[in-house]
């Protein structure tokens, strides 16, 4: 749900976002960042505290995914309707500078375009995100469900998600650099 510059992006409606979601919630991206998200938390031992064997890593890696799955799914197909958001990511593209795409992309988490194009606060993807860490309390470890510990997991979901809309952002101009995509 990536829209380039040069793109007329239809209105969605709200089959159009709940679709939209439920396929980027399995999309294959989505499943390289369950994959890091699990890496990266069993190579710290951080939260879910699950131990560090070969175990403990796929209790990550499914907990990552379902985190996941849920903070999209509530995102996109839940919230962007009730707040007539529109979901997509809209990129810069190259024709502005690296810094000024890099901060745009990160800022997506906090800022989004209603369904009429204007800018508003991005409330599905706030809310989505804290009904996804919510969430966490049925799956995580105890030490890892207190306030604090949900707290935490809302602050790294946001974190990941601007480092999505960076990737978003960016990756047609990696993909042309290393010529694994034609210009348009």
């Amino acid at each position: 749900m990536t829209i380039s510059p040069d793109e007329t992006a239809p209105r969605l409606t709200i089959f159009d976002k709940a679709l939209g979601g439920l396929r980027d919630s399995v999309y294959p991206p989505s499943q390289v960042a369950w994959i890091a998200s699990a890496g990266w938390s069993q190579l710290i031992n951080r939260s879910p505290n699950y131990g560090t064997d070969k175990g403990a890593f796929g209790q990550r890696l499914g907990a990552s995914a379902v985190r996941d799955i849920s903070e999209t799914v509530f995102s996109k197909s839940v919230f962007a309707p009730v707040f007539h958001e529109d979901p997509r990511y809209y990129r810069m593209g190259p024709g502005h500078g690296i810094i000024q795409r890099g901060v745009y992309a990160a800022t997506r988490v906090f800022v989004t375009r209603t369904d009429e194009g204007r800018a508003t606060p991005n409330y599905a993807l706030l809310v989505g995100h804290a009904g996804g860490a919510a969430l966490t309390v049925t799956y995580y470890p105890a030490r890892n469900t207190s306030f604090g510990g949900v707290s935490r997991t809302f602050a790294t979901s946001l974190g990941g998600a601007a480092l999505g809309f960076v990737a978003d952002e960016f990756l047609d101009d990696v993909l042309h650099a290393v010529h694994l995509k034609k210009a348009e």
